[in-house]
């Protein structure tokens, strides 16, 4: 069944909604500068063999394809800031990343400065052009 026009600015806010407590508070909590290429490093080494994410080069096959997964999100205004929360937050409790059968994501994946190293990276290049460099 389409949605029509009239419904779907609705269900953006509700997402966008649902999604802005869990950016905020992963924000609230980091106080240090990150590290962008020991980000991507982790991610191509710890996530990469599950989700897509162009910039960095990854093909993952068994998690969301997060340029895919972020892209309305930053279209109707996420932004970075949200989209870190988000990540951080999956990165801390990966048993709230899916929905049936949740936990697929494994536990412990990253922790601290790494996690945070990590959602920063991709808050920094989702659903972006291009391929990086390093």
């Amino acid at each position: 069944m389409q949605r029509s026009a009239r419904t779907r600015p609705v269900a953006r806010v509700l997402t966008l909604t649902a999604l802005a407590p869990l950016g905020l508070s992963a924000c609230a909590v980091k106080g240090q500068e990150s590290d962008q290429i020991a980000g991507k490093q982790a991610f191509v080494q710890k996530c990469g063999s599950c989700h897509v994410l162009n910039r960095a080069g990854t093909k993952g096959v068994a998690g969301p394809n997060l340029d895919e997964a972020f892209r309305q999100g930053l279209d109707d205004g996420l932004g970075s800031d949200g989209v870190r929360g988000v990540v951080r937050k999956q990165i801390a409790y990966p048993s709230m990343a899916g929905v049936k059968g949740s936990g697929l994501m494994p536990a412990d994946l990253a922790k601290g400065d790494e996690a945070d190293d990590i959602a920063d990276y991709v808050a920094s290049v989702v659903a972006k052009p291009g391929k990086d460099t390093g």
